[in-house]
Parts: C-alpha cells; sequence; structure tokens
C-alpha cells in the first residue's frame, strides 16, 4: 500500500509546463513546496505557481 505522504520537501521545475503536473505534488512531504511556472496563453506572461502542503487538509490523491 503506498504512502498518503511524499518524501520530497522541495520541486522546482526550470521550464515552463502548460500546468502542473499532479505526480509533483502527489510526492510532496508533509511541509513541502513545487515551485513552477505554468505558461499562459500570453508567452511573455507565464504565471508562478507556488504550491504548498497543508497538514491541515486532508490528503486523498
Amino acid at each position: 500500500m503506498a504512502s498518503a505522504v511524499g518524501h520530497l520537501l522541495k520541486v522546482f521545475v526550470s521550464s515552463a509546463v502548460p500546468r502542473v503536473p499532479m505526480a509533483l505534488v502527489e510526492q510532496l512531504a508533509r511541509r513541502g513546496v513545487v515551485l513552477v511556472t505554468v505558461g499562459t496563453s500570453s508567452p511573455s506572461w507565464p504565471a508562478l505557481a507556488v504550491i504548498t502542503f497543508n497538514t491541515a487538509i486532508a490528503w486523498n490523491p
């Protein structure tokens, strides 16, 4: 049986992606952070996504 909490504390994606990969989010440890540039419809205005694992919220991937 897989653990409901991942092992990664920090993930940085250095290239823009069309959406945040859930595979990275699912591997976050408690208090883990994902930092990723998400491409938008305007290539000159990418968005920066910061995702944290909040231990106060139930985790059910």
